[in-house]
């Protein structure tokens, strides 16, 4: 009986000062003293497009997209621009079947890429039978493999 008690009593002391740890600790990453989104790549589009792959190699950006709309695309292009302006590539696509994957495309070959490149990828398209042009714009941050 007096181990569970110890228990007790070793909580009531000290579990609140974890807790408040915690809490200071959630406080600190919610508003961005802790940057824990800069520790993987990522890739985000709006609702048009999703980034199935991504890689940045020493020399080079690639990007492997998907359409995420049931709609037929015409006149699509891709542009991809880093943020410390080493890359500002556009490379048309033409027509893009719905649900279909868009590439692997290979961007600013040959250009000496840091650790870390972050930028922004904006593809421009048409419906099929449409006049309307869209344009869906993602964001980007890779991490050098290779």
């Amino acid at each position: 009986m007096a181990r569970g008690h110890a228990s007790m009593n070793w909580f009531a002391t000290y579990g609140w000062a974890l807790l408040l740890i915690l809490i200071a600790v959630g406080a600190l990453i919610h508003f961005g003293v802790f940057d824990v989104r800069g520790l993987s790549s990522h890739c985000r589009f709006d609702a048009a497009f999703y980034c199935r792959d991504y890689v940045l190699t020493g020399s080079s950006l690639s990007f492997l997209l998907s359409n995420a709309l049931t709609d037929d695309l015409a006149e699509v292009t891709i542009t991809v621009t880093t943020a410390d302006g080493s890359c500002n590539q556009t490379i048309p696509v033409g027509k893009v079947p719905r649900n279909a994957m868009v590439g692997p495309y290979v961007f600013c070959a040959g250009t000496q890429f840091p650790e870390t490149a972050q930028g922004i990828l904006l593809v421009t398209y048409r419906v099929e039978d449409q006049t309307l042009v869209h344009r869906a714009r993602g964001e980007f941050v890779l991490h050098r493999k290779g």
